[in-house]
């Protein structure tokens, strides 16, 4: 990369890769699960410059399928062109989380030069966001980050596309052999989210209750081939 790593050295230090000269994201696999913990550096402006953190937990087999779905399901046409490696649809604020002001991001001081902005930011996401993280280290821990409803200042629903959110939600449930009509009246609870990630736009009667009928049968489709495979 053209930035030094060691500007990237807290994270580097704990099991993190960097990638993207341009557009620097680190990522660590989640270890046993195929989940990867990813962290996204906007940088803004000049000097002074402005860095906006998000992370996800990146789960791409399950994005994948979530994409297709809410294609199938939209008639705006394709709304999401092929994204980048180690791109996620479900990125969550880290100056929300940790109350960075203003506008969540973070702001170099005049002496600072990039790597050692960058370096002090992603020091103090190693201490103050990094471990709880970490708790997160499984498929089940990630059902419930993405169940979480948007509360005390925390708009991670809003910030998502929330029809992609449900069917990733779905997806991990079917894996786990969960209980779909409980999820389903939780997800409910954000019917206007899912519509708006369908359509762009706010509510279609009943969008919502048919999209999540159409990814539970997707589900089922997507078993029946698994299991006619595994036997062929």
């Amino acid at each position: 990369m053209s930035r030094p790593l060691k500007s990237f050295s807290p994270l580097l230090q704990r099991g993190f890769e960097a990638f993207r000269p341009d557009d620097p994201v680190l990522v660590r696999k989640v270890a046993r699960s195929r989940i990867s913990l990813v962290f996204y550096l906007g940088f803004e402006g000049r000097k002074p410059w402005a860095l906006d953190v998000r992370y996800a937990f990146l789960y791409e087999v399950a994005e994948e399928f979530a994409v297709e779905c809410v294609k199938h399901a939209s008639s705006v046409g394709d709304r999401f062109p092929l994204a980048r490696k180690w791109h996620s649809f479900l990125q969550f604020s880290v100056g929300e989380f940790l109350g960075w002001r203003p506008n969540s991001k973070r702001f170099s001081a005049d002496s600072e030069t990039k790597e050692a902005f960058t370096e002090r930011v992603l020091n103090e996401i190693a201490v103050d966001l990094l471990p709880k993280l970490e708790s997160v280290d499984s498929e089940r821990a990630l059902l419930q980050v993405l169940l979480d409803p948007d509360e005390k200042g925390h708009r991670t629903w809003w910030r998502t596309n929330g029809a992609i959110r449900a069917a990733v939600i779905l997806y991990i449930a079917d894996r786990l052999k969960l209980d779909y009509p409980y999820l389903k009246s939780k997800l409910l609870q954000q019917a206007k989210l899912i519509n708006l990630g369908i359509e762009g736009r706010w509510m279609v009667e009943g969008l919502p209750e048919r999209f999540l009928a159409q990814v539970t049968d997707a589900l089922k489709m997507r078993a029946g081939r698994t299991g006619r495979a595994a036997q062929a």
